[in-house]
This record gives structure tokens, C-alpha cells and sequence, in this order.
């Protein structure tokens, strides 16, 4: 069942206190977010059950899914417009995952065990498992310039490792009122932006990573009505985010368009990448 497109535009302009302005300190940015719902489908109860973990896969155009069913165990593929079934991989229903992320050329698929701390990867023969340095608390994930990002629920936290669990990064999030949930990245100018949603806690929360450190930008109100956020995507193709949550007992995805504008140092906009003079 597919709710026909919404047009929503929330703005919130992020300020900061006044203080003397030198050479030595500059003016803070002042950061405008706005949120524009394109499109929103809802699926029916049990299919696909809990769509948990989310992900868009570049190389062939269509959403991947995470979903924690026990009885049908799958990351299911579906059309970003229409969410219309278009295949899926099965795996163990011991498996309770929760994240899911493909690499840059969909040759791989990373899952986040949260039961027992795995890390699965299928290479589309045969999964493989390591131990996730995320451990059991690994929930929303994103693969970016070879890393894999995992949000920490309970732990507040979010990590960056390589697909072979070394090179480990760990850096604290504590903004959300609750444990954490989904995560994504995208460009930010020359930087990584990250998203990041918590359970029970209806916003946005919004940084960006330099390659050594993962700064707070601000945190937003979604904008629609949710009972719990959950998994978040981006599309570089289509410029825009993807954002699973449930609505009463009903998981729904909407399609988001969110711009950026940091107007006293530079702007970006995702999806619409302008720069303003």
C-alpha cells in the first residue's frame, strides 16, 4: 500500500550565543535545516516483518531491507518509488539482525548480529562471520570510503572499522534522549555527514566527521508522526534520504529530501547541492 506523495517542509535555524568576534574568534555558523517528505509507502504486517536495518544500493537502484523476522529471515530488495518486491537473500533464522549495508559495488552485504555480536558478509555464494567490534549493542550501519559505520544502542556511540574488524574508531554520541537506532552517511562538502536516530526519541541527530573527529551539528524533529524511528539511508543517485520507522504497528519508509545550509561559513544541501554567495 503506497501513500501517495507528501510535501513537508520543516526549517530550523541553529544560532548560537553572542560573544566578541576576532580574528581568533570567528563568528559561529548558522545552520538551517530543511525537510521535504517526497514519498512514503507502508508495508503490510508481515511483509516484510520488522525492517530494521536499511540501505540503498547504488549499483543496482533499489532499497535493501533489513528485516529481523525469524520466520522469513531476509534482506529483501524493493523499488525506491513503489516499494514493489524485487528479490531477496535469505539467511539463517538464528541470524537476529538489525543493520544491513552493501559495499560500493554491491558485491558484498554486511549484517549486524545483535544476539550474539557477529558480523555477517555475504559475497553472493556464502556468508561468512567474524566478531563485530560493535558487539551486541550494533544496530543501524552504513559502508563509506571502505569503512563500516555501526550505531551502539545502549552505549550511545557510533563505530568505524574495516570490513575485516580492525582499524577501530569510536566516538560518543550522547544527544539522543534514548538508545540509538539507525544510521547513514552522505557527503557534507569536504567532510562525511553521519544521521543518526535513537529509539523513543522522534529527531534527527546530525554531525559531521573530518576523518579524525565526529563533531554535533544539531538535532531536528522528524517530520512525520512515528512511534519509533528506526533505519536511515542515503542515495548519492537520487540525492536524497530514506527513513524507516513504525507508524502504530505498520513499518513505513519515506523518502526525504534534506538541505543543509551552514550560511556564514559555506552551504551544502542534500539532496540539492547548491552553494550560496
Amino acid at each position: 500500500m503506497i501513500e501517495k506523495i507528501v510535501m513537508l517542509l520543516i526549517t530550523v535555524t541553529l544560532t548560537f550565543a553572542d560573544s566578541p568576534i576576532s580574528p581568533d574568534n570567528p563568528p559561529e555558523p548558522m545552520i538551517d535545516i530543511n525537510i521535504t517528505v517526497l514519498n512514503t509507502f507502508a508495508f503490510e504486517p508481515g511483509a516484510p516483518h520488522m525492517i530494521l536495518g536499511l540501505d540503498y544500493d547504488e549499483a543496482n537502484d533499489r532499497l535493501a531491507l533489513g528485516s529481523a523476522n525469524a520466520f522469513d529471515p531476509e534482506v529483501g530488495f524493493y523499488d525506491p518509488d513503489d516499494s514493489s518486491y524485487l528479490g531477496e537473500v535469505a539467511y539463517s533464522s538464528a541470524l537476529l539482525n538489525f543493520g544491513v549495508c552493501l559495499n560500493d559495488d554491491a558485491s558484498r552485504i554486511y549484517l549486524t548480529e545483535w544476539s550474539n555480536g557477529k558480523l555477517f558478509t555475504y559475497d553472493w555464494s556464502s556468508w561468512s562471520i567474524i566478531d563485530s567490534p560493535a558487539g551486541t549493542e550494533g544496530r543501524g550501519m552504513d559502508y563509506r570510503d571502505g569503512y563500516i559505520w555501526v550505531a551502539r544502542g545502549l552505549n550511545k556511540d557510533v563505530m568505524r572499522f574495516l570490513p575485516d574488524g580492525s582499524d577501530v574508531s569510536t566516538f560518543s554520541t550522547p544527544q539522543s534522549n534514548a538508545n540509538l537506532s539507525g544510521l547513514t552517511t552522505f557527503p557534507l562538502g569536504t567532510e562525511t555527514g553521519v544521521l543518526l536516530t535513537s529509539y523513543y526519541d522522534s529527531r534527527f541527530f546530525f554531525y559531521s566527521f573530518d576523518g579524525t573527529s565526529l563533531t554535533y551539528l544539531t538535532a531536528v524533529d522528524v517530520p512525520l508522526f512515528c512511534n519509533t524511528p528506526l533505519g536511515l539511508a542515503y542515495s548519492a543517485s537520487r540525492d536524497s534520504f530514506f527513513w524507516c520507522y513504525t507508524d502504530g504497528a505498520v513499518y513505513t519508509i519515506s523518502e526525504l529530501d534534506i538541505e543543509i545550509e551552514m550560511t556564514s561559513l559555506q552551504s551544502y544541501s542534500f539532496g540539492r547541492i547548491k552553494t550560496l554567495f
